[in-house]
């Protein structure tokens, strides 16, 4: 067979696989994906040797690294890509609804490592790009903005963020309608938005309608339904709704185990919800397992420079520090700000809780000049940014004064003065 015949197959090949690859969003087909992948990439490999650029090479690449991305597989799915993207330009150009697609598919992959600022960027780029070629009022402006939401809502910029989410679902319910699952989605989004800033009435009352739409447009089974339950039973969680939440998380648990697999950090994130709540429980042996499981999944699959591995890194601290292992607890709140501040920044809830914990440690410890420096940003960051409404805010208010008062007595005891200082 010549070069030219191979490379006709090769094209029938890709053709026929990219007709076939079932709906990536569609959490229920990740199997069948699973079971064409080899597939798809022997036929990517092929358009890669005979420089195939079709509409349909296209089509596959995005396809599979879509999959690949919702598996976790960050680094492979951002070389499709940008494959993808490479094609797109060839074919359509830089103005063209396709081109913007695959700029807001790659931000996902680099807002899913943690480069927020990188995925903000990219994320901009294709909104302009989709007002340009789609309008401002079609349903993909909405999702791009929806994802910019997300951004700074990690990024603690809630006003932003909410601004965002309600242009975004306005939108979408002019496209869609108020029982799509993009409807859903922007709704879960606002509801831990609101959950962040400890509005947790608003927050259930929205988890709640999300789930209604979920079991009605994807039946209980699927991967958001499991999401979208898993937020609930942190909200109960928070509330100290232990009985609610546990259910919640164990059928979680075993959804997200069917649909995807163990190794896969939305399966990491629910058992690290369950360590949080054992620890509650004072059950720190099984909470301890939990936790160290979950940490060593994310350290394989998202890496060691990753939110997701800082936030667990801070909840084994925290287990460490309820059982008196403060020398432990301290390492790992000094690793994970260290993560934080190179990810999320200084202004990120998440990172502002942990510099409290990390002051309570030295206050337990009696080294208060350094604690009180701590609880002063924290709260100060806290009130500016957040308008005083962080649940958080009281109990590091409350720590703060404790602390302040005993720094006191240690300066009067010290000098021999009754009277405390200013």
């Amino acid at each position: 067979m010549n070069e030219e015949t191979q490379k006709k197959w090769a094209e029938k090949a890709t053709n026929s696989v990219a007709d076939y690859f079932p709906n990536i969003t569609d959490g229920n087909n990740w199997l069948e994906c699973k079971e064409l992948l080899g597939c798809a990439l022997e036929c990517i490999e092929q358009t890669e040797i005979y420089q195939i650029k079709t509409t349909s090479s296209s089509i596959l690449l995005t396809l599979t690294a879509l999959y690949l991305h919702k598996q976790a597989d960050n680094a492979n799915a951002l070389i499709l890509f940008e494959r993808s993207l490479e094609i797109d330009r060839y074919l359509v150009g830089e103005s063209h609804s396709d081109y913007a697609s695959t700029i807001n598919n790659i931000a996902s992959v680099y807002d899913s490592q943690g480069n927020y600022e990188k995925a903000l960027s990219l994320y901009k780029e294709a909104l302009q790009l989709t007002g340009i070629v789609a309008g401002k009022k079609s349903l993909h402006y909405g999702q791009t903005l929806n994802n910019i939401g997300l951004i700074y809502n990690e990024k603690g910029e809630y006003d932003i963020a909410l601004n965002c989410f309600q242009e975004a679902l306005s939108l979408v319910e002019e496209n869609e309608g108020k029982q799509h699952i993009d409807y859903a989605t922007i709704l879960s989004n606002m509801a831990l938005l609101h959950q962040s800033k400890g509005n947790y009435k608003e927050a259930s009352d929205l988890h709640k309608k999300v789930l209604k739409i979920d079991e009605q447009t994807l039946g209980k089974q699927s991967i958001e339904h499991a999401n979208n339950l898993n937020n609930l039973a942190v909200l109960y969680l928070s509330n100290e709704e232990y009985e609610k939440a546990l259910p919640l998380l164990e059928e979680t648990l075993e959804i997200t185990k069917n649909i995807l697999h163990e190794q896969h950090p939305e399966y990491a994130l629910v058992l690290s919800n369950i360590a949080a709540l054992y620890q509650c429980r004072e059950e720190y042996k099984k909470a301890l397992s939990f936790c160290q499981t979950a940490l060593s999944i994310y350290a394989q699959t998202l890496g060691k420079q990753h939110p997701e591995y800082a936030s667990n890194l801070s909840n084994l601290a925290s287990l460490y520090e309820v059982q008196g292992e403060q020398q432990k607890a301290q390492e790992l709140y000094q690793e994970a700000i260290g993560i934080y501040e190179s990810t999320l920044g200084k202004q990120n809830p998440d990172y502002l809780t942990i510099i409290g914990n990390l002051a309570l440690i030295h206050q337990e410890q009696g080294q208060y000049e350094k604690a009180l420096p701590l609880y002063k940003k924290v709260l100060n960051i806290f009130i500016n940014v957040l308008d005083g409404q962080h649940p958080n805010i009281e109990i590091i208010k409350e720590n703060y004064e404790d602390c302040l008062e005993q720094y006191h007595e240690k300066i009067d005891n010290e000098q021999g003065n009754p009277e405390k200082m200013g």
